[in-house]
């Protein structure tokens, strides 16, 4: 009896050797070679024929990347599939390879499904799009160590040989808002813009499905490779610039041909691409702003409007990508055509042009 209960001892020990913490030691966008470093990776660890438990990475602002919930096995091969930052999506987020051309072998790729995301964020929500295995945390093997897009495999080796860098790329576009002043207007009143806000008709939440394929060095560019979808329905407004923020003074706008042109803006936000389309969907912005006169000493004067309101819709023709920075500039002009009267002069509108 004590021979059984020290070799089955003996073979659990065995089976605990063989498992060894993942650690990651950077996250890089596919772009600019931006390092990520904040919030936390959800990581789904995949072999070629089954998924396991997603994992989390977390980051810690003075030690960086430090703790993980994803262990290893040694002489293992994995796939690894994943998305930043870790709560931006619900934790039912799943990912498949049921597609045809996938026959089940998460070796060639995968289809990460994302439940419950923001349809506008402050954060450059990222996917996983390239996986590389590194070996010790030596400078000339770690960060400077880039991961390919379009490979997800990663070997386990031996405990504590498990690094892993990881290539990020953007889900969503980036959308910023630039307001100026018609010149001509400029020259009779100054504009101050109190609120900023967007609606969209996609939904409360969206949903995403990325196509994640082996090989594929073009990351999430292209057509097909997301699919969004609503989530909960219902439109929802996102503030750009609150009552409570800093009002925006608007400048003049700038002049044709303007080497550096110079406008008021808000912080840029972050959305599916497809919401910038002629999708059947609608984003509009609404702008809040007060009237005033100019002084002789060409300052801003009297108060002569408060709290007008404009309604513009965004949309562009152009072909929107995810990882894409759009720009909108809303220029404020008079509503006169021909004569200038008083109630036009206070009473200006927004007109929107995108870049």
């Amino acid at each position: 009896m004590g021979g059984w209960l020290l070799v089955a001892c003996s073979d659990e020990g065995s089976d605990a050797s063989q498992a060894d913490r993942l650690r990651l030691l950077s996250a890089t966008r596919a772009d600019g070679h931006e390092h990520i470093s904040s919030e936390g990776i959800r990581l789904f660890v995949t072999t070629a024929d089954g998924a396991s438990n997603p994992g989390t990475f977390t980051y810690d602002a003075t030690q960086g990347w430090t703790t993980s919930s994803v262990t290893v096995r040694e002489n293992t091969q994995y796939y690894f599939y994943g998305f930043w930052p870790a709560d931006a999506a619900s934790a039912t987020s799943t990912i498949s390879a049921s597609a045809p051309e996938l026959a089940g072998n998460y070796s060639k790729g995968a289809d990460l499904t994302l439940y419950d995301l923001p349809p506008f964020s402050d954060k450059d929500i990222c996917v996983v799009v390239g996986v590389k295995k590194v070996e010790s945390t030596e400078p000339a093997n770690a960060e400077h160590t880039t991961p390919t897009e379009g490979s997800y495999g990663f070997y386990a080796g031996m405990s504590g040989t498990n690094y892993v860098n990881l290539l990020m790329d953007h889900l969503y576009t980036q959308l910023q808002l630039q307001f100026c002043v018609d010149s001509e207007y400029y020259a009779l009143r100054r504009i101050v813009v109190k609120k900023v806000s967007l609606t969209t008709s996609f939904g409360k939440t969206v949903n995403a499905t990325v196509r994640l394929r082996a090989g594929n060095s073009a990351a999430l560019k292209g057509a097909g490779l997301v699919d969004y979808e609503k989530g909960t329905s219902g439109p929802q407004t996102y503030a750009l610039l609150k009552e409570t923020d800093t009002p925006l003074d608007l400048v003049e706008a700038p002049a044709a041909g303007a080497s550096t042109p110079a406008y008021s803006t808000v912080s840029p936000i972050y959305c599916p691409h497809r919401m910038l389309t002629n999708s059947g969907e609608y984003l509009s912005v609404e702008t809040t702003y007060d009237v005033y006169t100019v002084t002789d000493a060409g300052e801003k004067g009297r108060l002569v409007r408060e709290n007008c309101v404009a309604l513009n819709k965004i949309q562009t023709n152009r072909d929107v990508q995810p990882g894409m920075r759009m720009k909108f500039t809303l220029t404020v002009e008079p509503t006169y055509l021909y004569v200038l009267a008083d109630p036009d002069l206070d009473n200006p509108t927004v007109v929107v042009k995108s870049e």
